[in-house]
């Protein structure tokens, strides 16, 4: 139906936008850890857990896509 197709593009530009959210958190962190590698280990460890978290964000939207 029309409104199927409505919704589903709504979802597929929603997931492009997570994943292009994500993708840029990804690029942020890493030039981060990069920078300041004598960080806390805690604060190395935290900027970690967030990329992965980014890249697990990624793998899931990709079904909607």
């Amino acid at each position: 139906s029309a409104a199927s197709d409505v919704y589903k593009r709504q979802t597929s530009k929603i997931a492009e936008m997570m994943i292009d959210g994500a993708n840029m958190g990804i690029k942020s962190i890493t030039e981060k850890l990069n920078r300041y590698s004598e960080a806390e280990k805690e604060s190395i460890s935290l900027a970690k857990k967030f990329e992965k978290t980014c890249e697990k964000l990624i793998q899931d939207m990709k079904k909607y896509l």
